[in-house]
């Protein structure tokens, strides 16, 4: 989501800022009966992504088709800043997809939260969530449930959508790179 903020870019020397606007979770603010943000759903998830830079970022643009994560901030800067990105690092520069190019985007994003109790992968139609210690998986089609309460994981007709949501985290469970020293490095499901 992009849009510029007119009343602070006057010329001089804004002219050559880049401005984002984000945060690192949102709150649960009563949803599914929750107050905080420990737990996987949008009003935890969902954050606002605001860029603005006169003159580089067209203004009024806003995409909600791409997935897109807060480990894209640090690259997009680099980016913006002329300098590479830190190797091994797992975010996207943001600047190709904003500038409306068509290109090759990420298929998912995954999300966890505190102490790897859960994990979530989202797609772009679906969401996908896991908890350790927990027989209940859940799957939302966001298309049709973006408030997520129906739990599509034991409907047969979604079977085929829940298996590669399993294989996209199983997949990207395979690649983390866990330091050693971890108390709990390996995978919880």
């Amino acid at each position: 989501t992009l849009f510029p903020y007119p009343t602070l870019f006057r010329p001089g020397p804004t002219d050559n800022t880049v401005i984002v606007c984000t945060s690192d979770h949102g709150e649960g603010i009563g949803s599914h009966q929750r107050t905080r943000k420990n737990v996987l759903y949008g009003e935890s998830l969902n954050v606002p992504l605001i860029v603005s830079w006169p003159g580089s970022i067209p203004a009024d643009a806003l995409d909600r088709r791409h997935v897109v994560s807060g480990l894209d901030i640090m690259p997009t800067l680099c980016a913006c800043a002329g300098v590479a990105a830190p190797p091994r690092q797992r975010g996207h520069n943001l600047l190709p997809l904003v500038a409306g190019n068509q290109l090759q985007w990420r298929e998912f994003c995954v999300s966890e939260v505190a102490a790897n109790r859960g994990r979530m992968v989202r797609t772009p139609d679906f969401k996908y969530i896991v908890y350790r210690d927990d027989p209940v998986v859940q799957l939302f089609n966001l298309r049709e449930d973006p408030g997520e309460l129906r739990n599509l994981a034991g409907n047969g007709a979604f079977a085929d959508v829940l298996q590669a949501h399993r294989a996209l985290l199983s997949d990207w469970e395979k690649h983390l790179d866990v330091p050693a020293g971890v108390p709990s490095p390996e995978a919880f499901i």
